[in-house]
């Protein structure tokens, strides 16, 4: 089972207006409302794919209740810990075009909320894989990172760090299964103004010392370097147009995932992550199966080294 954690979830809240006048009634467009988190939408891919997953984290209140809603609609396991408080509530406002952002603060999480999720964490196993991936809820600090991948070490699982690169950088010694840096968060990694795709694969090379097991570097439309044992690869990015780049990131982590699950070799699975990942940078909001397969087979790997 591919367990997804996501701490910080979020419903979104959009609407669009001519203009906004403060102080007075103003009539909206158009709305609407979804469900966001990256773990969650990792889970939502997976579920795509037919690949088992099972997502939780944090919810609470009617904005938890809808998201479980929504999860429940699609099909998807979920099996969260309620806390006190709402679910955070985000709002973007797109008036005459520009886009405005409202992020909501959402739950603190209390020690006894954050022991539930770990001993809820304690039944994976050998065999199952932790993905976390999300920002943290304002009261907590990175030691809940520590907490959750010490049960994954312990319990032999494999896991996937896909946090802030300070967090993910401080798992390296637990030999994560897959990270995937940007060149932004290289130059934050290594301490570098910039760094570029030139300069990107020695420095995957390099957390590959440290030791990630994969290191995928997304380069975003332009694709993705691909470094693992004996090997590293490059993958060309999306043909066509460039519908929306929102959820590519996490689509190439639920590609990878998926296929990895059913082979076990890194090798194989990195096609079919920038597969995903150039379906649903084809798509408004998340791909279909049937795109993810056309997408998978038209990618093209060319072997570096």
């Amino acid at each position: 089972m591919i367990y997804t954690v996501t701490l910080n979830p979020s419903v979104d809240f959009v609407t669009r207006l001519d203009a906004l006048v403060p102080g007075t009634v103003n009539a909206s467009r158009e709305e609407c409302l979804s469900v966001d988190g990256r773990a969650l939408t990792i889970s939502r891919i997976l579920h795509t794919l037919d690949v088992p997953t099972t997502a939780t984290g944090f919810i609470g209140g009617q904005t938890g209740s809808y998201v479980e809603d929504i999860l429940e609609e699609e099909g998807i396991l979920n099996d969260f810990i309620r806390v006190k408080n709402n679910t955070r509530l985000n709002m973007t406002l797109w008036i005459n075009g520009v886009e405005t952002r409202i992020s909501g603060h959402g739950s603190d999480i209390s020690e006894p909320e954050v022991n539930d999720l770990l001993y809820y964490l304690s039944r994976i196993r050998e065999g199952d894989y932790l993905v976390v991936a999300g920002s943290l809820p304002q009261n907590l600090n990175e030691s809940i990172y520590e907490r959750m991948f010490d049960i994954a070490t312990v319990n032999g699982a494999a896991f996937l760090p896909i946090v802030e690169t300070s967090a993910m950088q401080n798992q390296l010694r637990r030999k994560p299964l897959l990270i995937t840096p940007n060149c932004d968060d290289l130059a934050e990694l290594f301490d570098k103004d910039v760094v570029t795709q030139q300069e990107a694969i020695g420095y995957a090379k390099e957390l590959r010392k440290r030791g990630a097991q994969n290191v995928l570097v997304d380069l975003e439309e332009d694709g993705s370097f691909f470094v693992t044992q004996g090997a590293v690869f490059q993958a060309d990015g999306p043909q066509l147009p460039v519908v929306s780049s929102d959820y590519a990131n996490m689509a190439h982590i639920a590609g990878f995932i998926g296929n990895y699950m059913r082979t076990n070799e890194a090798k194989k699975a990195f096609p079919a992550a920038q597969g995903c990942a150039n379906a649903t940078f084809a798509a408004e909001t998340l791909p279909s199966r049937d795109s993810i397969v056309k997408h998978s087979a038209a990618v093209k790997i060319h072997r570096i080294e």
